[in-house]
Order: structure tokens, then sequence, then C-alpha cells
């Protein structure tokens, strides 16, 4: 919003300051004909609609499917066209140069962890077995989950030495409780895995 309003009037609400109410901004944005219409129109309708998302859709939803996962989708690849868009608008002296920009946005990615059919998929293989059971852990969080249930999740051989990565997590890193084969990340482990692990694997 704030590089529309760059765009439209020269300046823009300095970040922790409220911007204008966003249907006053929008619809001056939409008047300005001097503008490119893909900034007056389509990114402010699609910058909008994640804003609404944001506001009106980040609360738990009823039934059986899980479609915080699908508005997540939605935001992520709508957000990754705003900016394509925005590269393409900035940069159009060097068209290789905003191509390779937009390459970059857009690439594919797909997420570090998956679930299917109530197990959890490591999906980057260079992940070493600390960093799998942390990860694992925060997929389920708050949930705490069986040491037995990690250990063939994340296809470790020796039981025994799991159980030991599982100790040293608890007792000399305080990234997880570990009590009577129950597991649960600690806030400091969330915090952790969020500075440490990248969430997307290039395809």
């Amino acid at each position: 919003m704030r590089i529309i309003q760059q765009k439209d009037t020269g300046s823009y609400t300095p970040i922790g300051q409220t911007l204008p109410h966003r249907e006053t901004l929008v619809n001056q944005v939409r008047q300005n004909t001097n503008l490119p219409e893909s900034l007056r129109l389509y990114i402010t309708n699609a910058t909008c609609l994640i804003m609404d998302f944001r506001n009106n859709r980040n609360v738990a939803h009823p039934g059986q499917i899980d479609v915080n996962q699908l508005d997540a989708s939605f935001v992520i690849n709508t957000a990754n066209w705003i900016m394509g868009e925005i590269v393409r608008l900035e940069d159009g002296s060097d068209p290789v140069s905003a191509q390779n920009d937009i390459n970059k946005i857009i690439e594919r990615k797909i997420p570090v962890i998956e679930e299917i059919g109530g197990n959890l998929k490591v999906l980057n293989p260079n992940l070493n077995t600390r960093e799998k059971i942390l990860l694992c852990l925060y997929q389920k969080y708050p949930q705490p989950l069986n040491d037995v249930y990690l250990i063939q999740n994340i296809k470790y051989n020796n039981s025994s030495r799991f159980k030991t990565y599982l100790k040293l997590l608890y007792v000399k890193e305080s990234l997880v409780d570990y009590s009577k084969g129950v597991v649960i990340l600690t806030k400091r482990g969330v915090a952790w895995v969020e500075k440490n692990i990248s969430f997307e694997v290039s395809v």
C-alpha cells in the first residue's frame, strides 16, 4: 500500500504510522490515469484482497477441511504476483534483470515438511536428525508427540541413540520438554526453528 501511495503522490506514510483509510487511498489511486493500469487496478485489488484475508479470515474455521492452508497458499501466490508485477513495472530499462528477478519470485517451492495419512515426511534431505526432530515437533506444535511416533516418521534405526538426541534437546538446550516418552517443543524451540530452518524447498 505504501508503494502504491508513493507512486500516486510522490510520498508515503512512514512505517510505524497509520496509513490513510484504505478506501480513500485506493479510490484516489484508481482515478490517477497517469499510473500504469496494472498498478492502478490490479495491484490495488490484489493488495486489498490480501489485507481482507489477514483481517477477516485469520480465525479458526469449523469443519474438517483445513482452509487455513488453502488461504495461506492463495495469499503467498498473490503476494508473489504483486511483487513480480512491481519488479516488471520498475525495472523496464533492463528486461533481462527484471525477468531474472521475477523468475526468482515465482519459482515453484514446496514445503519443507508434509503430512501424509497422519505421518510426517521431511522433504529436505539435507537436514540432520536434530533438525528433523525439531521440525516435526514444530509442525504439530502445540500438540505433543510420542517419541516412538517421531522415530518412525524420521526413519531412525537406533531408538536408544534417538532418545539420546531428545534428552540433549531437553537437558542441554531447553528446546523441548521430554517426559515419559512424550515430547513437545518449548517456546525457545519454536523460536529456534523459525530462525534456523527454511520452510521451503526449491524444486
